[in-house]
């Protein structure tokens, strides 16, 4: 079972990729602000690291709004499984069986405001705890 705690959100989807003009073709190029982002983050869970090598997982993001603004639930999901799968705490998000997403208003959780949790286990543990 891991457990990474109070990892800052990532930028809005607006803000992730920037679009560039390369040899007469236009691409998207990730921005500089999500850059910074993915260094951070990186940066910040990188001393906590377990391993998940192989077997279905459990995954439970709990995100904690910045304030009181809509959002799309599922907009920092992709970017963090991809912080999880790049710092090595699981081999691939392909092995992700079940993901359950949960979302806080400030105030309602005591945990800093604009940071999430990432709980990751192994399905047998999810199915079998005790």
């Amino acid at each position: 079972m891991i457990l990474l705690s109070e990892i800052k959100l990532p930028p809005t989807s607006n803000h992730r990729l920037m679009p560039l003009c390369m040899g007469g073709r236009a691409r998207l190029i990730k921005s500089k602000k999500f850059r910074d982002w993915e260094k951070e983050a990186g940066d910040d869970i990188a001393d906590r690291r377990a391993k998940i090598e192989e077997g279905s997982l459990f995954v439970k993001i709990d995100i904690r709004w910045p304030d009181r603004r809509k959002r799309d639930l599922d907009g920092p999901v992709k970017p963090l499984l991809d912080l999880i799968v790049r710092e090595g705490y699981i081999k691939d998000d392909s092995l992700i069986e079940r993901l359950e997403v949960t979302r806080y208003s400030p105030g309602e959780y005591d945990l800093l405001a604009g940071t999430c949790d990432i709980f990751i286990q192994t399905m047998e543990d999810y199915n079998f705890p005790f």
